[in-house]
């Protein structure tokens, strides 16, 4: 009992002492509002789960497709069937894909028919600003498919013009390249990319091609900011084993998605107004 009570009393005393010392460190950290199209909440205000993945850290990160770069963030469940995105779906702490809402600058892409393409975005990796993935029951905000948490790509056009080019390739004839414009002038801001991914594919039936097209723009008008957004992706790929037994060898598919977007920011005081229309559309053959 004296040992013991001699051992207490030292790690009492330690303890402070090295609490004193993490104390005195500050880290500041510049402002971050998480985005959504029902709310827009400053991150230090959010009592949930959010992890970020900025510009910089996409730009590090040692991957090919969007699919690869959720991997990367603990807690997100990445289902790929096939190299650089040619299908994919997302869990989060344990839920299904249809537990999982998919948002692009906050409009909502999940489709409970084409679960399995939940990732099936029309723009490509080198297009995103930020990825914000909400971790937990998110649906009081974001609505149905939200119950495991949400995942919401962001992308803004660029303040500066620029031109890049991307090009890769590979075994078994693996070849892809991305192309990004980004033409601002004084009243009229765009940004369009294009991207072509395309396999004869590792082994029988496993070929695939993959095309990409976004363009986003914004423009003043009447004392507003009109915002316009538009992105279009086809896949066509064989689907040796993607689905059941893999003695079905033969399977084949193609998947068309498209979005539209059409919105008005304008702020009044206190209070910002931000009415938006959107057409998605997805086909699965």
């Amino acid at each position: 009992m004296r040992r013991s009570s001699i051992i207490f009393f030292i790690l009492g005393i330690s303890t402070p002492i090295f609490s004193q010392v993490d104390s005195t460190r500050t880290i500041e950290m510049k402002n971050m509002t998480i985005q959504g199209n029902r709310i827009e909440i400053p991150f230090r205000e959010t009592s949930r789960n959010i992890g970020v993945v900025t510009d910089l850290e996409i730009k590090d990160l040692p991957a090919q497709s969007i699919p690869e770069i959720l991997s990367y963030i603990p807690g997100v469940d990445v289902r790929q069937r096939g190299p650089v995105g040619v299908q994919a779906d997302i869990g989060i702490r344990g839920g299904t894909f249809e537990q999982t809402l998919v948002l692009l600058n906050g409009l909502k892409l999940s489709d409970p028919q084409t679960g399995h393409h939940s990732l099936n975005i029309p723009l490509n990796f080198t297009n995103l600003t930020r990825v914000e993935v909400l971790k937990g029951p998110g649906a009081r905000i974001y609505g149905q498919n939200a119950f495991s948490g949400a995942v919401n790509f962001i992308t803004e056009v660029p303040d500066n013009r620029f031109a890049g080019i991307r090009l890769y390739g590979g075994q078994h004839k693996l070849f892809g390249g991305t192309l990004d414009l980004a033409l601002p002038s004084k009243n009229y801001k765009q940004y369009i990319s294009f991207s072509h991914d395309a396999s004869e594919g590792y082994r029988h039936n496993t070929d695939f091609k993959i095309n990409n097209v976004f363009y986003q723009a914004e423009t003043e008008i009447s004392d507003g900011k009109l915002e316009i957004l538009g992105g279009w992706t086809t896949r066509k790929f064989g689907a040796n084993g993607f689905y059941a037994n893999p003695n079905f060898s033969e399977q084949y598919e193609e998947v068309q998605t498209s979005i539209l977007s059409l919105g008005y920011v304008k702020n009044i005081g206190n209070f910002t107004i931000k009415p938006r229309v959107y057409w998605r559309r997805n086909n699965d053959n």
